[in-house]
């Protein structure tokens, strides 16, 4: 044809578009329907997973949960539009659940007992839904994309979320700046200046450009370093030590999957990383020891600096009050039964600023432990495969940094996984591997016209 070779896939394409006909185009059709649905979907859970809204009282004694209605229906929505996607991509989606790791199927059936076995069933029954609501579009968005293409979706996300912030911030600083006892802290349409602090701690990471000398030419790598230095300066204006921490954090572990990475063999990186895990452990027994005790006592605090060792003092011993099903999936989220438990702790409560704490009690030592394991062997994983790309390995690593964000942070913050939070959204963006999925046979690759 004019001298020119025909591409193989557009042979292909053709040969499918004379065996199939208007078959195919049907299927391409609905591909793409699917693809604008899932990204709709995902709108949607962002702003339910921030809980950005209008018209929150600025001071914090005043903040109720007057939205809850509203953040309710939007999980109702997000749930009956998850289960419509996957009911027209079932066998897809039946592959990817079947994968799942082993620890991950431990994890839903203490999650499940967890809800039978609850003092409150029908609660947490609730509670267990709003998680899935939440974590289904996440998920599927991130199945469908891949690691890379989900990334650059989100990408645009979190950077319309900077500009609505700022736009606001700057329009009604009222409030967009919290009074009373936090007052001058910026919250920005975020109902807390906690969550607003965190949610900026995770979207500084994933917004850090990766600098080469082919992409520090390109327009979107500047607007990247743009955003992330935007998010940088929500969080100090935050005034969340957490965030600020979170953010070292997250930068300490990019710096160390990029030396761990350059390491040759995978059994050197293992070698390394596990060095590096008992030497966190002799610090942190180190911190638990008399010294830092007695330097607290001095100055008339506890060892956390922050009266939360009194809370866990009264929290902990509860666990093995039901240690294998737990209290019940999501009960400790309760503001009321959590305060049964907190007589004696000389201040008012309603969390149990810690979520390894939190989940213990809710879930059992089982699916605690099950968890756990589950997130932690998913992040040695993703250290140790190296991707093929820089583009793969940049935003591997930067999975990787939230993920230890969110771990790190859950040390002191409750309600950080398993809860309809930012955070969640976050770790089930980053959570999947990125390694070829073998599908089954009958699941064919749908189609695309190929540019001719």
């Amino acid at each position: 044809m004019n001298g020119r070779t025909i591409d193989p896939m557009v042979r292909q394409w053709r040969g499918d578009r004379q065996r199939h006909g208007t078959h195919m185009d049907g299927v391409v059709t609905l591909r793409r329907a699917g693809d604008l649905f899932l990204l709709a979907l995902m709108g949607l859970a962002v702003i339910r997973g921030s809980q950005i809204w209008f018209g929150y009282p600025s001071a914090q004694d005043e903040l109720v949960s007057g939205g809850s209605a509203r953040n309710s229906i939007m999980l109702y929505i997000l749930f009956a539009c998850s289960l419509g996607y996957v009911v027209c991509f079932r066998l897809e989606v039946a592959e990817r659940i079947r994968a799942s790791n082993y620890l991950l199927w431990a994890f839903y059936c203490f999650a499940l007992l967890s809800v039978v076995f609850s003092v409150r069933p029908v609660e947490s029954a609730v509670s267990l839904i709003g998680v899935a609501a939440l974590s289904f579009p996440a998920l599927l968005f991130r199945w469908r994309f891949g690691e890379v293409g989900s990334a650059r979706r989100m990408q645009r996300f979190f950077l319309a979320l900077l500009v609505v912030n700022l736009l606001f911030s700057l329009a009604l600083p009222g409030q967009a700046i919290m009074t009373g006892s936090l007052a001058g802290d910026w919250r920005g349409m975020f109902p807390h200046k906690n969550w607003f602090g965190h949610a900026m701690s995770f979207i500084t990471i994933l917004l850090l450009p990766h600098l080469d000398a082919r992409s520090i030419r390109r327009p979107e790598t500047w607007i990247m370093g743009m955003g992330a230095a935007l998010a940088f300066g929500f969080a100090i204006l935050s005034n969340s030590s957490t965030a600020i921490l979170q953010i070292l954090v997250g930068v300490a572990t990019l710096v160390v999957i990029e030396i761990v990475r350059r390491l040759k063999t995978s059994l050197m990186r293992v070698l390394i990383l596990t060095c590096a895990a008992i030497l966190l452990a002799f610090l942190v027994m180190l911190a638990g020891s008399g010294a830092l005790a007695l330097i607290a006592d001095s100055m008339g605090k506890d060892l956390t600096f922050s009266g939360r060792s009194f809370i866990w003092e009264a929290l902990i011993p509860h666990i093995l009050d039901y240690p294998m099903t737990g209290h019940g999936f999501g009960m400790l989220r309760n503001p009321d039964y959590i305060h049964r438990f907190l007589g004696n702790v000389p201040f008012q409560i309603n969390s149990a600023h810690s979520t390894y704490i939190e989940l213990a009690l809710n879930l059992g030592l089982p699916g605690f432990l099950s968890w756990i394991l589950f997130i932690l062997a998913r992040i040695l994983t993703k250290i140790i495969w190296v991707p093929a790309t820089n583009e793969e390995r940049a935003i591997s690593a930067r999975n990787v940094a939230v993920m230890v964000m969110i771990l790190i942070g859950s040390a002191t913050e409750a309600s950080q996984m398993l809860s309809t939070r930012f955070a969640l959204l976050i770790m089930m963006l980053a959570l999947p591997l990125n390694m070829p999925l073998p599908l089954a046979r009958r699941i064919r690759p749908v189609p695309v016209a190929p540019n001719e």
